[in-house]
């Protein structure tokens, strides 16, 4: 049995025995203070909170300060009541609490000589009073009234302070790189180890709050020095919901004439003359006659009690498919010309189960798969692709799932004790088409100065321009599996000592994994033609000293891998990481 495996399995039982469970799904909490029309505080006050969003109830009682606190809440929209005998019954409406939010909500009980009930819809605390945290929340009826892409990362760059980072392809918060930032669904840490991005797929129509935190995040997310970054997909509720949609587009939909400019070498000139120049221009009448592209996308929901109060049940299907339609040819753009197809499916879905067992005790488990395969390649535009590679066979699965258990239990007015666990992983796997039997060989420049040497004269198949390969592939990808199993397990608690001490104590485990098989079977020769190479300290190739054997009239060539030793990526490494952290907030004064 693997340590991991052992570990895990103690953090869980330790839970679910004694210390219950915890959540890391971001959870707000509401405050507050209970008087008499005097301003005295008042004990034994029964606090209940509801909401459409909650399941079940949330109940305190106030202690001998007035004083209640309402733990571990789902965001939305709450009403509140209180009620003591010998006093008016209050209720709060219209209470809105955002993600990870803290609250104050202040009350004052009027004496009853009859049974009354006093209901007061108010205007909403907005200021979380604890907090130093800096950071925005972004619902779903804010982002799907904005014009976005499918995935929920594409308005989080909307938000001030976070940007797109070029260099790694993820997102900068408040000036962090990509990597130091730590992504969650649902409490599943999903978070790319490699480029800090996150690999999981949820299109934006599943979810119902995205919140970025920049700074003031608590201890347990320690591994971030950039921003943290949850997503809250959509859970059941004591009504049963559904939706279907359905989305298309095309090329047709985008501009045209408007393919963005690059820099290229002008072999129709002497020496090194350079043109900017743009593949709509090129290749496709100015961007009226591109590949053709299609692309359609279905979302099917369903959400809705199985126990009113008790337990909830959330699911969905997204399936997705895309084709591209290409005419190519490997005659340097004269023809004959063929159609070309590559097709992308993908099949995302999740179920969530929300449950109130016991008075207190809320618990969440959740699935979310995003798997994508595609079959089919298209050759390059420039037409110098191999002839005799079978592009219609190339294509790969891409697994992605991930699974999260969160929940809390709050023990009276003073403490909660969270467990929160996730796993999420993902593959490259399936490959379709192995590179040819032979030796791949790749122009870094182009030969095409040479067409006149009566070696190509006779193999004119052979001058080509840069970036000819003799085969599309080199490389075989058996399998790319990386991902992580997380658990963490912490006690908070409560004190009214110079102020209010939140403390929190708590351990966390980890494992990561990346296994990955990927390398050239065959040697893979890379020529550089007219140049030279003096990385070595001294002169390879064109600029060499022509009686040496480090000479070349055609250039010089460099060779990676060989017959009995692969080149490429192939490892097997993991890591078990153990945690341990405190924290105090301590908030002086009443607020």
């Amino acid at each position: 049995m693997s340590k991991r495996f052992v570990i895990s399995v103690l953090i869980a039982c330790l839970a679910a025995s004694g210390l219950a469970f915890g959540q890391l799904t971001p959870t707000g909490r509401i405050n507050g203070r209970v008087v008499d029309h005097q301003g005295l505080p008042l004990p034994g006050v029964n606090v209940e909170a509801t909401s459409p969003r909650l399941i079940g109830k949330a109940a305190a009682v106030t202690d001998a300060d007035g004083v209640y606190r309402l733990m571990a809440l789902p965001s939305g929209t709450y009403e509140i009541t209180y009620s003591i005998q010998g006093f008016k019954t209050l209720i709060r409406k219209g209470i809105r609490l955002e993600l990870s939010q803290i609250i104050a909500v202040d009350v004052t009980l009027e004496v009853a000589t009859i049974e009354e009930q006093v209901t007061v819809i108010g205007q909403s605390p907005l200021i979380d009073v604890k907090s130093t945290v800096k950071g925005q929340v972004m619902t779903k009826e804010t982002y799907l009234s904005l014009p976005r892409g499918r995935n929920f990362d594409s308005l989080i760059s909307t938000i001030p302070g976070v940007h797109t980072d070029v260099n790694t392809a993820g997102l900068s918060v408040d000036g962090a790189t990509g990597p130091e930032n730590m992504f969650y669904a649902d409490g599943a840490d999903i978070s790319d180890f490699h480029y800090g991005g996150s690999p999981q797929s949820i299109v934006l129509e599943l979810l119902d709050e995205v919140k970025v935190t920049a700074s003031g995040y608590n201890a347990e997310f320690g591994g971030s020095m950039g921003g943290v970054v949850n997503v809250i997909t959509r859970s059941g509720s004591n009504e049963l919901h559904g939706d279907i949609m359905g989305y298309y587009e095309n090329n047709r939909t985008y501009m045209e004439g408007k393919a963005r400019d690059f820099l290229r070498r002008d072999y129709d000139q002497p020496g090194y003359v350079y043109e900017y120049v743009n593949y709509d221009d090129l290749y496709f009448d100015g961007g009226s006659n591109r590949d053709r592209y299609n692309r359609y996308e279905a979302i099917i929901s369903l959400g809705g009690p199985i126990i009113k109060d008790k337990l909830w049940f959330f699911g969905s299907f997204n399936p997705r498919l895309s084709q591209t339609s290409a005419l190519r040819d490997f005659n340097d753009r004269e023809g004959p010309f063929s159609t070309f197809k590559t097709k992308t499916k993908g099949f995302g879905g999740s179920i969530r189960l929300t449950a109130a067992p016991l008075p207190g005790l809320r618990v969440s488990a959740g699935y979310i798969n995003s798997f994508t395969n595609y079959r089919g390649a298209i050759p390059t535009i420039l037409g110098n692709d191999a002839a005799d590679y079978e592009y219609a066979k190339e294509g790969y699965d891409y697994p992605n799932k991930s699974a999260s258990l969160t929940a809390d239990y709050s023990v009276g007015n003073n403490m909660l004790i969270s467990y929160r666990g996730g796993w999420h992983e993902e593959n490259t796997t399936n490959e379709q088409i192995t590179p040819p039997d032979a030796s791949y060989y790749y122009f870094s420049t182009s030969n095409l100065a040479y067409a006149a040497d009566p070696f190509f004269v006779a193999n004119p198949q052979l001058v080509q321009n840069a970036g000819w390969e003799s085969a599309p592939i080199n490389m075989t990808t058996l399998y790319y599996k990386r991902g992580k199993l997380s658990n963490n397990l912490d006690l908070s608690y409560y004190l009214n000592w110079g102020g209010e001490h939140a403390f929190k104590a708590g351990v966390g485990y980890n494992y990561l994994y990346d296994d990955r098989f990927t390398g050239a079977p065959h040697p893979c020769v890379y020529l550089y033609w007219g140049r030279s190479f003096d990385g070595l300290g001294f002169e390879v190739g064109v600029d060499a000293d022509p009686t040496s054997e480090f000479y070349g009239a055609y250039g010089y060539y460099y060779i990676r891998g060989s017959f009995t030793s692969d080149y490429g990526s192939v490892w097997d490494t993991s890591s078990n990481n153990l945690s341990v952290y405190l924290q105090d907030s301590w908030t002086i004064g009443r607020k």
